[in-house]
């Protein structure tokens, strides 16, 4: 049976809030709601005054950080408000980050080059820094680090600049540990990769470079260009480009596999048997729903219309539809690792496309009308 997700406008960003079942949307500019995951009711819903710029779920809670400076708690279940906080001078948050629950920090970032940590469950405030100087990086527009309480260092923070720099931070202090220079014209991708303690760059128009997470020390770079997305598992980083997904193994510093990000059924390949979940939303130009498949093929999806209506079809391999075409001219769109079945699923402007995460391997992929700007494993 599949569950339907209405949504008021352009879904822009999913998380999922595990602990209460609750599949959390930022859609438009301002509006923040949640669905009940299994039986696609609405939960709760609120419409803010200014944009919502930054935001993120724990397991419970829904954390919003606003452009007029305000940030918002609320319980993932009911909509309830927790606690609402304000950064300095109300300077607008540009990145939120939510550590383990263990440490309980809320992290936010904002377009002054201004760093703001919480308590996440009071919203009382622990420590502010600067991320550079002002005039260096007027905006910190990515914050990642560990958000599992078995993490190596659980209170690790990182955060990359508009122009390029990276730093390395202590939550429990606010103590700056590390600076490291990437280059380029800013920072496209950050992502923090817990297993080896490690923050991964893509610079705008710059190599692709590996930090060592303790100490700031460069361990590689590579020349991989026009980098949309990063994703770290294990000992690959999947990379998503405006051609392609690729994967490095950067303890050896070299490529695992690379694939066109629309490869159509190649010869002789059929689809996988794993089965997982997806929670889906498309891109602007078919914008109201959301879907979720529980526990079907990979290979299916729910097809969603301007009208807000959605309806499931089954890819299959002998359809001619699945034959090979070129590459969506927009490229990847969103990525997601989906673990239970070790796969990363692509969504790019007009497919969903699916890979074995170990070796690259083909498992499947479908035409979505409006394509796919979203993938949230469910």
């Amino acid at each position: 049976e599949l569950s339907r997700f209405d949504a008021p406008a352009e879904v822009r960003s999913l998380c999922l809030a595990s602990d209460v079942g609750a599949l959390c949307a930022l859609c438009g500019a301002s509006t923040v709601l949640a669905w009940d995951l299994v039986s696609g009711d609405q939960l709760w819903r609120h419409e803010r005054a200014t944009a919502v710029t930054a935001w993120a779920c724990s397991k419970s809670v829904t954390y919003a950080g606003l452009e007029d400076g305000t940030v918002a708690a609320w319980d993932a279940a009911t909509g309830k408000e927790l606690w609402i906080a304000r950064t300095s001078g109300g300077q607008g948050a540009q990145a939120l980050h939510v550590g383990p629950a263990a440490l309980g920090a809320v992290c936010v970032a904002t377009d002054a080059g201004r760093l703001h940590c919480w308590d996440a469950r009071t919203g009382r405030e622990r420590w502010k820094a600067t991320h550079g100087s002002s005039d260096e990086e007027p905006k910190v527009r990515h914050l990642v680090g560990p958000a599992r309480d078995d993490a190596a260092r659980p209170w690790a923070l990182f955060s990359g600049g508009s122009l390029g720099l990276v730093c390395g931070w202590d939550v429990r202090s606010g103590d700056l540990q590390w600076t490291v220079e990437t280059g380029g014209n800013g920072i496209q991708a950050l992502c923090y990769r817990e297993l080896y303690d490690t923050v991964c760059v893509a610079p705008r128009g710059g190599q692709l470079v590996s930090i060592d997470g303790r100490v700031g020390e460069r361990l590689f770079a590579e020349d991989v260009h026009n980098v949309k997305k990063l994703q770290g598992l294990r000992q690959n980083l999947f990379v998503a480009s405006a051609t392609g997904v690729s994967a490095w193994d950067t303890m050896n510093h070299k490529m695992s596999w690379e694939v066109c990000a629309v490869p159509g059924r190649p010869a002789g390949a059929a689809p996988s048997s794993r089965r997982t979940s997806l929670a889906v939303a498309p891109t602007s130009s078919s914008r109201r729903t959301c879907a979720r498949s529980p526990s079907k093929d990979v290979g299916e999806i729910s097809r969603s219309s301007s009208r807000a209506t959605s309806r499931k079809y089954t890819f299959d391999p002998a359809d001619a539809e699945a034959a090979r075409r070129p590459v969506d001219a927009r490229g990847v769109l969103a990525m997601a690792y989906v673990e239970d079945v070790d796969m990363i699923c692509v969504g790019t402007g007009q497919d969903l496309v699916v890979y074995e995460a170990k070796q690259g391997k083909w498992c499947g992929s479908l035409a979505v009308p409006g394509g796919v700007s979203v993938l949230v494993p469910a």
